[in-house]
């Protein structure tokens, strides 16, 4: 039987999301999911991250 794993290039995609603050992403930031994930159709106010650190997150649809 097949073990499901996630590729390196996989990523997690959240969407139709609020974030209102830096602490309403700490769970992803806690583990290194960060740079992995697709946020689609997400309203961001307040959040203020690094450039490196979100940098690497695709956004579509997302207003800031």
């Amino acid at each position: 039987m097949g073990k499901n794993k996630l590729e390196p290039e996989s990523r997690f995609i959240i969407q139709n999301q609020y974030f209102s603050n830096e602490s309403s992403l700490a769970q992803y930031m806690e583990c290194d999911a960060l740079a992995r994930i697709s946020f689609v159709n997400c309203d961001f106010e307040k959040v203020h991250l690094l450039g490196k650190v979100i940098g690497s997150c695709s956004f579509q649809n997302c207003t800031f």
